[in-house]
């Protein structure tokens, strides 16, 4: 049973001017219901998130949330292709086709938790299972399921696994090719990565054996995999912890998505802490997220001084902030979870951590004029129909001056002085709205139907 300790902390929004020298991360306005386990984004600016025994979500990029399930337990959140979200329990999987206002409980043939949900280009779905097994005094799990039908029904495909394991990662790329890892306590060499070519009926261990570096090293046992993503340069990368013979690894790895099987091929070893000069003992990732302007964004699950956030511009190196980023419940630095708005804003949750996180350290150039990025502006309602009032909501120190709407390139459409309130155009459409806060100028995107 997990145990919920309330933390204190303080709102950061709208109190800090955002630089890379003062803040990395910046909180979302309000962050309820305890510790998070997952995060997800549709529509671009409604966000859900899950907490340990909810679903909560915002309609204004974090303004405000409200709850939309209250289940036993929930460990991750997943949005379709389709639109449909998806919320993992244990035992079962929550599926909301309306954005939240009612949910259905799907049985998914296991007892143990569901920690991810996955989709492939076909729309089928895949969920991995995970969690301690009293008998056995192990982890355990069914491994992967498997749905055709949106999530109505849920099978088992294992086949090739280690039974008992239990997998803690799932992906998939661009071909369809799925990827699991399969946990592995004992070191027994059972667990590792595992790939299947046909939507998990079977599933072929890869070889991990050679890894490029020093033979000596070659064929080590997978413990525990802490990260697996495919990027945008079609290749796997493979974080992990383990054994070779009886010395101690971690690992940072990648290869193409071509080479997988290709056993002649090694495994190409990519350096995270640059301070050693002991590979085989490096600061093994949890998964990356790619955003759209080539950043990366992973972390690395430590005591406060080690673990935090990892960070990686185009063409540079991986390096460590933890720039305003609390703790998790146990006081450790845990898997940061990320998602992106069309403009590049980065939303994140760390897994067992109170707060909603955000960063403009990946902002996309949107052809509008020069504004600041210190304050968040917050609309109202979410969805604006044309000819209606939006309302800029407002936080007590706030004096606007100038309420504007423009179109995409900032040319200015309507204004009003010293009011937070605004009538939309009458043609629908996206435009931006453009905020004086305290002699700074904000903007802000909203679509008008």
């Amino acid at each position: 049973m997990r145990l919920i300790i309330s933390l204190l902390f303080c709102f950061t929004v709208g109190i800090y001017n955002f630089s890379v020298a003062q803040k990395f991360w910046l909180t979302t306005y309000e962050f309820p219901y305890g510790p998070k386990t997952g995060i997800s984004l549709i529509n671009d600016s409604v966000l859900f998130v899950g907490t340990e025994s909810r679903v909560i979500k915002s309609t204004n990029s974090g303004y405000h949330f409200t709850e939309s399930l209250e289940a036993k337990s929930v460990y991750t959140v997943f949005i379709s292709k389709a639109g449909n979200v998806y919320a993992g329990g244990e035992g079962k999987i929550y599926k909301s086709e309306n954005l939240g206002l009612t949910w259905d409980s799907v049985s998914v043939n296991s007892n143990y938790p569901v920690p991810q949900i996955i989709e492939n280009s076909s729309g089928n779905l895949f969920a991995i299972t995970n969690g301690y097994d009293i008998e056995r005094g192990e982890i355990s799990g069914e491994n992967v399921l498997f749905s055709d039908d949106q999530g109505e029904t849920w099978t088992i495909r294992n086949g090739g696994l280690k039974l008992h394991g239990g997998c803690n990662k799932i992906v998939v790329d661009k071909n369809n090719r799925l990827y699991v890892a399969v946990i592995d306590y004992d070191v027994s060499g059972a667990g590792g990565l595992f790939f299947s070519d046909n939507d998990g009926l079977s599933w072929i261990k890869a070889d991990i054996s050679s890894i490029g570096e020093d033979a000596s090293y070659d064929s080590p046992r997978v413990e525990r995999v802490t990260g697996l993503s495919v990027l945008s340069n079609d290749s796997v990368y493979l974080s992990f912890q383990g054994v070779n013979v009886n010395f101690e690894v971690r690992l940072n790895m990648r290869k193409h998505i071509d080479d997988i099987s290709n056993t002649s091929i090694k495994w190409n070893v990519y350096k995270v802490n640059n301070t050693t000069n002991t590979w085989w003992l490096d600061r093994s990732l949890n998964d990356i997220f790619e955003a759209r302007n080539g950043d990366c964004y992973s972390s690395f699950s430590n005591t406060i001084n080690v673990g935090g956030t990892y960070f990686k511009k185009v063409g540079s190196s991986w390096n460590r902030t933890d720039r305003g980023l609390g703790l998790a419940v146990n006081s450790m630095r845990t898997d940061q979870y990320f998602v992106e708005n069309m403009e590049g804003k980065v939303f994140m949750i760390q897994e067992y951590d109170e707060r909603i996180y955000w960063a403009d350290t990946s902002a996309l150039s949107t052809g509008i004029p020069y504004h600041h990025t210190d304050k968040d502006i917050f609309l109202f309602p979410s969805q604006v129909k044309s000819g209606t009032f939006v309302e800029l909501r407002m936080l007590p120190d706030w004096n606007c001056s100038l309420l504007s709407i423009c179109d995409l390139s900032g040319r200015v459409l309507i204004s009003v002085t010293n009011k937070n309130s605004i009538l939309a155009p009458n043609s629908i459409g996206m435009y931006l709205v453009r905020a004086r806060i305290n002699e700074k100028d904000y903007f802000r995107k909203i679509l008008i139907n």
